[in-house]
């Protein structure tokens, strides 16, 4: 009797498993669906990143734009600076003579004024673009803030014997700091 008693004990499990896969079943679906939300979240989020790099990256072009800008203004302040500055001198180069066969180009400071005539062929060789170096050499020893103002005709006037004088001048400002300003007369 025993025996049948321990039978009919037993208790039926399948309800039991029944609910324990719904249950199972239920949570695969949810956190699939939860997993799936996330994802777009995490999309959005990247996406407003994106969006915010690229934006930050266009600001960061105009600053550099922009810093260009303020230092081509400061180069311009400390030449403003030194026109205005009361020690300051101006070295005046007054080209003449453009189209004839000797050129002259005069060297004026204050009161010294000093003449370069010069050819075609010096110009080829260097000799006239030496001999200005050592004259503006010569006025700029002093230590005193220099203007230098080139003065020229361009309709009277050979391009090359301008482009000689202004890199003559371009050289000797990469040495030492001046302010230099170029006037076409004929405009």
């Amino acid at each position: 009797m025993r025996k049948r008693s321990m039978v009919r004990k037993i208790i039926n499990l399948s309800p039991l498993v029944d609910v324990f896969m719904i249950v199972i079943f239920w949570y695969i679906m949810f956190s699939s669906q939860n997993l799936k939300n996330q994802e777009q979240e995490f999309q959005k989020t990247i996406d407003s990143f994106e969006k915010t790099l690229s934006e930050m990256e266009a600001e960061c072009e105009e600053n550099t734009a922009l810093k260009q800008q303020i230092k081509s203004l400061e180069r311009e302040n400390e030449r403003m600076t030194a026109v205005m500055e009361y020690e300051g001198r101006y070295i005046l180069l007054w080209f003449s003579g453009g189209l004839t066969d000797q050129r002259e180009v005069k060297v004026i400071l204050e009161e010294n004024t000093q003449e370069l005539s010069f050819s075609s062929e010096d110009r080829e060789k260097g000799e006239f673009s030496a001999k200005l170096k050592t004259i503006l050499e010569k006025y700029f020893g002093t230590g005193k803030r220099c203007n230098v103002i080139f003065l020229y005709d361009g309709g009277n006037s050979y391009a090359r014997d301008i482009t000689a004088v202004e890199t003559t001048i371009l050289t000797l400002q990469k040495e030492q700091y001046f302010v230099y300003t170029k006037i076409n007369l004929s405009r």
